[in-house]
């Protein structure tokens, strides 16, 4: 199967213009790899699927000037003239140039042509510059750059966060200007694949903060634009939306879920915020649980997956289990249990812990890396001795029950062996046969009087 350059080798060969472009181009100036290879042409639809019949495939509607040839992206070289607020009305015609499909694009950094056999860079639209100087730019009008399509607004801010850079001036004005569009223009499908393509980006905080810069955050994530300037309390030296960006821009890039968990992680303090009465500080009790409750709400409206609600969720409310110096082998037991509820595993929220301690100006300065992996010591000793996290851990189980107890199928046997779960939990010597089957005649001998 015909690879990207083997492809543009092709075309040239015959007589037609073949570049990379996009996001691969941007990438390899940057430096960062990409393998994800797209190619612009002036070949159109029905010529490539002569020339490369013996190849996987597909056109993608020719009216879209797309064609895919072994899953790589042919585009051919194409003007757009859109009708408004949306990707999909849209009328599609055969550019004659190179230089205008470069200039109908979205930003100057993502309309760069690489050639690479020439290694020639053939650039219309000054984006190697703004590459350079790590500038967004629409190109042409900004405002009808975001009439097109305004997911371009949400697009820029994760693209400013990828090069770490700042917007031009023009594009900064009409972003702020528009950003109300993302609350009823957007598909919150869309919102979210941007959200999750932010999350590939250490500092993903420049994400979010463009996003509130712009105006935009509030019709997102309502709770996470609270935060911003909120008192963090007398733990913390930052507010509480600086506190959420440095914990998520400390957790990895591998897992996106568990890093927008991370910046999520605290969205329930300014809710729940208010003064202790015994000590006149800043109280955010409950924050867990409101977070839970708020993230829920926020993500089920952008179109999160149910497991993706239940993972975030999860480690929103879980996160204050963990302490570096209080998991004593029973609360790391009681806290394992709560995972196996929520089908977690524990590494997931010990990453979300630390990232939680880490993004503190105090705390991080009380935490080493002996402190990290001590944790993790403690859990992974706890999880190899194999603790009672579910009823089938048991050495008993519902039919023993019945059979000492006399009891009928029901909640009630249920009600039997979550009792005897919670003993186990706290003295796993108590999970022997012989141990439970006392323990369940003395209970019902009890339960009777």
């Amino acid at each position: 199967m015909y690879n990207a350059e083997e492809i543009i080798a092709k075309l040239q060969d015959k007589g037609y213009e073949a570049y990379l472009v996009g996001g691969y181009v941007r990438d390899m100036l940057l430096g960062v790899e990409n393998y994800d290879k797209d190619i612009a042409t002036n070949a159109d639809p029905n010529t490539l699927m002569e020339l490369f019949k013996d190849q996987i495939i597909k056109s993608v509607g020719k009216s879209f000037l797309v064609t895919f040839i072994n899953l790589i992206e042919v585009a051919t070289f194409r003007t757009d003239i859109y009708h408004g607020l949306g990707d999909k009305d849209v009328t599609i015609t055969i550019a004659k140039t190179a230089e205008e499909d470069a200039k109908r694009r979205d930003f100057t950094i993502n309309s760069i042509f690489y050639d690479p056999f020439s290694k020639k860079i053939i650039d219309y639209v000054n984006g190697q510059e703004d590459l350079k100087n790590k500038v967004i730019r629409f190109n042409g009008d900004p405002k009808l750059r975001i009439w097109e399509d305004p997911n371009r607004i949400i697009r820029a801010c994760r693209f400013l966060a990828k090069i770490d850079g700042t917007f031009d001036d023009n594009t900064f004005n009409h972003l702020l200007s528009h950003s109300d569009y993302v609350e009823s223009m957007v598909k919150p499908e869309r919102i979210r694949l941007e959200i999750i393509k932010a999350m590939s980006i250490k500092k993903a905080s420049i994400f979010f903060r463009s996003l509130y810069d712009i105006g935009a955050l509030k019709y997102i994530f309502p709770s996470m634009d609270k935060s911003y300037c909120h008192d963090g309390g007398k733990y913390h030296i930052e507010d509480v939306f600086d506190h959420l960006m440095m914990a998520g821009d400390h957790c990895t890039t591998k897992d996106p879920i568990i890093k927008l968990a991370a910046y999520l992680h605290d969205i329930g303090k300014p809710i729940s915020a208010r003064i202790n009465p015994m000590s006149g500080d800043l109280w955010f009790e409950g924050h867990e649980e409101t977070g839970c409750e708020e993230a829920k709400i926020e993500l089920a409206n952008l179109r999160f997956s149910t497991e993706e609600i239940n993972i975030i969720s999860s480690m929103i409310l879980l996160h204050m289990r963990i302490s570096y110096s209080r998991m004593t082998p029973k609360s790391i037991r009681r806290t394992l249990k709560k995972l196996e509820d929520f089908g977690i595993p524990y590494q997931s929220l010990l990453r979300v812990s630390i990232c939680d301690k880490m993004g503190g100006l105090k705390s991080q300065k009380h935490y080493t890396l002996r402190d990290v992996y001590d944790l993790a010591k403690s859990f992974k000793k706890v999880v190899n001795e194999k603790p009672v996290s579910k009823f089938s851990d048991l050495k008993v189980n519902g039919i023993d029950v019945m059979q000492i107890t006399g009891m009928k199928p029901g909640k009630e046997v249920g009600e039997v062996l979550k009792y005897l779960m919670d003993l186990t939990i706290d003295t796993p010597e108590l999970n022997e046969k012989e141990k439970l089957i006392e323990l369940i005649k003395e209970k019902f001998k009890n339960d009777k009087i």
